[in-house]
């Protein structure tokens, strides 16, 4: 949900209201520095080629201002000069410039009383279809996807950090010595537990089995770190060592699909 201005809230209560839209398009490249795709920072505007468009509206498909329910929008705009061909050295999308999964940003907004304007993001789509081009209007056709369906090819497994032989635990005399923690929270898989001699390391060390030899609780919890619970107490001398995949928390959704 975006927040504005009580002075727009106002406005938009009266019983003449102008509104206005505006389409910004993020185009996609391949950053040599980070050595990944990035967007740039600078969109282009690209309202005036807009032709036509039945789904961007000021309150979209909800009563609710800036609340979007729906997950893609179809958009028509001038193809003038192929402009949104690939590689079109006077286009878009010149050599280095990608349009597939560039997005575009749609603003609305409306004039207030006092004759200047305000708006705000109410949907970033991201062009994950080919575009449909009509040779004879000169116009291009483009479905943008909502944020979400991007997630569709994306395993959350790979993403999620991993952490191999940690050290757990070692043997301390006088304590129990059959419950350990990992070092991190929000733990989503234990690859491997290992219990072994100190000195000889966890490439020597014996891989044990899930419920016969240990159990673990505390899985997925983005506050607590996981906990395994040995069946048969360390011996003196011994270790253990986990492999384990955590999640990243709090990340927002663009730095997911990025």
């Amino acid at each position: 949900m975006q927040t504005i201005s009580q002075e727009l809230k106002n406005t938009l209560g009266s019983d003449v209201i102008s509104y206005f839209k505006t389409m910004l398009l993020y185009r996609r490249y391949w950053d040599e520095v980070s050595g990944k795709y990035n967007y740039e920072t600078n969109p282009i505007d690209i309202t005036d080629n807009l032709i036509e468009s039945s789904s961007v509206k000021w309150k979209l498909d909800n009563e609710d201002f800036n609340v979007w329910n729906i997950s893609n929008v179809s958009l028509v705009f001038s193809n003038k000069n192929n402009v949104w061909k690939q590689e079109v050295e006077n286009g878009y999308f010149p050599e280095g410039k990608l349009i597939h999964s560039s997005k575009i940003g749609i603003k609305t907004g409306a004039v207030k009383t006092d004759g200047t304007k305000e708006d705000g993001y109410v949907f970033t789509g991201y062009i994950t279809k080919d575009p449909v081009i009509n040779v004879e209007y000169k116009t291009i056709t483009i479905d943008l996807s909502g944020q979400f369906a991007l997630l569709e090819n994306i395993s959350a497994e790979e993403i999620s950090n991993q952490i191999t032989d940690e050290l757990v635990g070692t043997y301390v005399e006088g304590e129990p010595n059959d419950v350990f923690v990992t070092l991190n929270n929000a733990v989503g898989i234990i690859i491997s537990v290992k219990k072994g001699y100190t000195s000889e390391g966890a490439e020597n060390a014996l891989e044990l089995v899930p419920s016969q030899d240990y159990t673990v609780a505390d899985i997925n919890q983005k506050l607590l770190p996981a906990e395994i619970t040995l069946k048969e107490a360390l011996s003196a001398d011994e270790s253990l060592w986990v492999s384990y995949s955590y999640w990243y928390t709090d990340k927002p959704l663009e730095w997911i699909i990025e």
